[in-house]
């Protein structure tokens, strides 16, 4: 009788306490509200919005306390936004003299160190090609530049377009390389006019069914920019990212309302042909997403995407990682919103598409819209903690939200922008000869909820064992991280992934998260696993999936891979893998590896409360916690002492549920 009462009352209790915790959840949010601790990149467009005059520009950096930490001068109108490398030297896209005119028209280029000294300044001849908005700053330091070159009319109708007055403007990428103090060199071009496609002149070479080739962009899609002395402006593109796991290149096109993925692994004339590099498609579209009317597929229903600028990839180890995020201007009437895409990608980089639907996803995973308009540049990027700061330009609007749309940190200063950004502060360079381990794709075979387990495969699965153990350890590389989440998984011995592929070997007890499983780091940051070797997934070598969450929220992945497999040879991300490339020593016909983690983190420990290790203390915490109090014997529980009385009770039930409200 007396359990039953001490349930019924630890059940009353802890429904008044849910109920207060839904009632008050919004203020405590407010109250406890944490802007990511970086620094924010502002490059002033000047009071016009888009340059012009005889202004002077600056580019402040800044902190959350609005101190500023650097400002660049300068007196040539930005095209765009600046980019701050690790070695701290700001790379700004100009325009060619400050009397160039409204719009993002650019040509110079400008490399400013810390000081502002410029030690780069150089201007694009108008007969390589018009530069204008954005730039992507390369690993190696070379650029990415967004271009307009011009076609005549008689090309222009020679390429199959069915109605022009004059010539054609359309984009094109170059790969720059800084030469000396005012030179370069041009290491690599894209241009669409390579990609082109239209189902008007049978006769012509680019003719074909619009819905057969996603790959390719129909020269009649659109007049946009069209006029009575030509089409000056078909594309607009308007911003570039670079992956550099992927080796791709994404960008965005305000007058297609879509946003193109291509391969940058491709020579100079692979680029302008449909074959080569390392996906094997040339220079044609690898992924395009927000508008599939474009290339048949769908209906004005199916487009989502309008106006969009600021396209860029959610670095990998971030929340979102390997996703998407792009600022849709006409997302609705007079109304703009900031969207994640979580595209559908393959283990191998490839994007997956059939024969008839349009690429997906059918809609974003993320939005963000609130009380904000921008019919004109602006964009967002996702930080390490999962905030996004976003910047609607022409409302003079820069916020920070976090993950469930609250805003943490608001810009009240006089700088306009086009796009802030921030950097965190370990983004710039060290001297220390500690290195992060480095990242590497999820794949689309990731599935979460794979149960708790450092034995993932069944002693009866086929293959050569594998134990694999090491030491995850903060940025410093001289102190462990306790407590961390582990997730692994990998093919079989085939080659073949549980799940979503119907296995002809292995699992010899239908294990549905066969090969699958989750563990955490002891007290020491130690760790390990027993599987099996993994076989080859098609071309690509043997490797084991890692995802890492530290009890911080810091998230790495990545993937393992082994000496001496030839498949590496070919495989793009083996290659870029080195640190993570282990060797195997063979005991008693088993095979044994070590890897140590370097995370981007140096914080350590379990967090107090999180009793299922799931790197978050909620209400499913709330629940083991009484079922523990309800039948100790039953459940093994570590941590269950909350306030550390020496007693696990409703007393700790009380302490839990307070660290949740003010989490």
């Amino acid at each position: 009788i007396r359990r039953v009462i001490i349930s019924i009352m630890i059940k009353m209790y802890l429904t008044v306490l849910f109920t207060t915790i839904i009632l008050l959840k919004p203020i405590f949010a407010d109250n406890f509200s944490v802007p990511y601790d970086g620094l924010t990149l502002i490059t002033d467009i000047g009071q016009a919005g888009q340059g012009g005059g005889s202004e002077q520009y600056e580019t402040q950096l800044i902190d959350n306390q609005l101190n500023v930490i650097n400002s660049w001068l300068y007196d040539t109108g930005p095209a765009s936004i600046a980019y701050l490398t690790p070695d701290s030297i700001l790379f700004l896209p100009c325009k060619v003299n400050q009397n160039q005119g409204a719009g993002p028209n650019g040509g110079r280029f400008k490399k400013i160190d810390w000081d502002g000294n410029v030690i780069w300044d150089y201007e694009m001849p108008e007969n390589i090609c018009k530069p204008h908005h954005d730039i992507a700053v390369l690993p190696n330091g070379n650029i990415l530049v967004i271009c307009s070159e011009e076609k005549t009319q008689q090309e222009a109708l020679n390429a199959g377009i069915e109605n022009i007055n004059g010539p054609m403007r359309l984009d094109m990428i170059l790969e720059i390389e800084p030469v000396g103090l005012n030179d370069m060199n041009i290491l690599w071009e894209w241009h669409y006019w390579d990609h082109l496609v239209q189902d008007i002149n049978m006769n012509l070479d680019n003719y074909g069914q619009i819905n057969e080739n996603p790959q390719l962009l129909d020269i009649n899609v659109s007049q946009s920019g069209g006029g009575e002395n030509g089409i000056a402006d078909w594309n607009h593109c308007n911003a570039i990212s670079y992956n550099p796991i992927l080796d791709q290149i994404v960008l965005s096109s305000r007058h297609m309302d879509e946003f193109y993925v291509i391969d940058h692994s491709t020579t100079t004339e692979e680029a302008s042909s449909h074959s080569g590099g390392n996906y094997g498609n040339g220079g044609d579209f690898l992924y395009r997403w927000g508008n599939p009317q474009n290339y048949h597929r769908g209906n004005a229903s199916n487009q989502i995407l309008k106006s969009p600028h600021g396209i860029n990839w959610i670095p990998n180890g971030y929340p979102g990682g390997g996703n998407f995020i792009i600022f849709n201007n006409e997302h609705s009437n007079n109304s703009s919103a900031v969207l994640e895409i979580i595209p559908p990608m393959n283990a191998d980089g490839t994007y997956e598409i059939d024969a008839i639907n349009p690429f997906g996803p059918s809609s974003y995973n993320w939005i963000y819209q609130s009380n904000f308009y921008s019919d004109k540049q602006s964009g967002a990027f996702r930080l390490p903690n999962g905030n996004t700061i976003i910047t609607s330009t022409i409302d003079d609007f820069i916020v920070e939200v976090n993950e469930v749309n609250n805003i943490e940190w608001t810009y009240p200063g006089e700088l306009r922008t086009a796009r802030a950004i921030k950097y965190s502060h370990d983004y710039f360079n060290n001297e220390s000869e500690c290195n992060l381990t480095t990242d590497d794709i999820l794949g689309p075979y990731y599935f979460e909820n794979a149960p708790i387990r450092n034995i993932i495969a069944h002693q009866d699965e086929p293959g050569q064992r594998l134990f694999i153990s090491g030491r995850i350890m903060q940025d410093n590389c001289e102190y462990p991280i306790s407590g961390s989440m582990i997730e692994v998984w990998h093919p079989n011995d085939a080659g073949c992934y549980s799940i979503v592929e119907d296995c002809n070997t292995g699992n010899p007890e239908n294990d549905y998260f066969n090969l699958r499983g989750k563990f955490f780091s002891d007290v020491n940051g130690y760790y390990y696993f027993e599987s099996i070797l993994p076989g080859h997934y098609g071309t690509r070598p043997r490797h084991v999936h890692i995802k890492i969450t530290t009890p911080n929220g810091e998230v790495l992945i990545t993937q393992l891979y082994f000496e001496n497999d030839p498949f590496c040879e070919t495989d793009p991300f083996c290659q870029s893998a080195e640190d993570r490339i282990i060797s195997l020593q063979e005991i008693d016909l088993a095979l044994y590896g070590e890897m140590e983690f370097i995370m981007n983190s140096n914080e350590s420990g379990i967090i107090i409360g999180d009793l299922n290790y799931d790197n978050s203390v909620d209400i499913l915490d709330v629940i083991i916690l009484v079922n523990h109090i309800l039948s100790p014997a039953a459940v093994e529980l570590d941590g269950a002492d909350i306030n550390g009385d020496g007693e696990v009770n409703i007393l700790d039930v009380v302490a839990l549920v307070n660290i949740i409200l003010s989490s």
